[in-house]
């Protein structure tokens, strides 16, 4: 949780740096925002100037929450899948949810939706008006310092009246299934990458 607090928080202020600042705007968070309908491939479709701000931040976690290197790379992994999922253009609510909204379900149950808390919707709203709905897990921010979208509350009441009409057992199955799979071939390219990573650098100082 305290994990999420602090990458919550570094996003939405480098986010908004990116929206504010017309340079970045015009040169570096223009690439993310060529996807005006998301998909799971926007998530990561970014400058390689905007990686470095916004994953800056894991540099941080080492001196302001120091865990086991482990721990961590669980937790990144897991946050990749979100930030997958909260690119799918539908929205996925009550799946892949961040650990806040894990607890949100466990108290509520899966119908009601947090307006603490971010969703699929949430982030759509963003790419369609960018000046809003900037903050990542929290709504807190965006509530704060006026840039929340005021649609977003009757929107996701639609969204979850349409989910429930269609939504049955073989809906949920399938959108589990590819959900896994998003799991599987994550881990798989992270893995990949550690692996190449590490022999690299074994090679360099060999």
């Amino acid at each position: 949780l305290a994990l999420d607090a602090l990458h919550d928080t570094w996003f939405y202020f480098t986010h908004l740096l990116m929206h504010k600042n017309r340079w970045l705007l015009s040169n570096v968070h223009y690439l993310h925002h060529q996807s005006t309908v998301p998909t799971p491939f926007s998530g990561y479709s970014l400058h390689v100037i905007e990686a470095l701000i916004v994953f800056f931040d894991e540099l941080l976690v080492c001196f302001v929450l120091p865990m086991h290197v482990n721990t961590h790379r669980l937790y990144h992994l897991y946050t990749t899948l979100i930030h997958i999922g909260g690119h799918a253009s539908i929205e996925l609510h009550p799946l892949i949810p961040s650990l806040e909204q894990l607890l949100w379900i466990g108290c509520k149950g899966i119908g009601q939706v947090s307006g603490q808390l971010n969703t699929v919707l949430y982030h759509n709203l963003h790419h369609k008006n960018p000046s809003k709905n900037l903050s990542l897990y929290f709504t807190h921010w965006d509530k704060l310092l006026r840039t929340f979208c005021n649609e977003y509350p009757s929107e996701i009441c639609r969204v979850k009246r349409e989910q429930e009409k269609r939504a049955d057992t073989k809906y949920y199955a399938v959108m589990l299934l590819l959900l896994s799979s998003t799991l599987v071939s994550s881990f798989l390219c992270y893995t990949t990458a550690y692996n190449v990573a590490s022999l690299g650098v074994k090679l360099l100082w060999a």
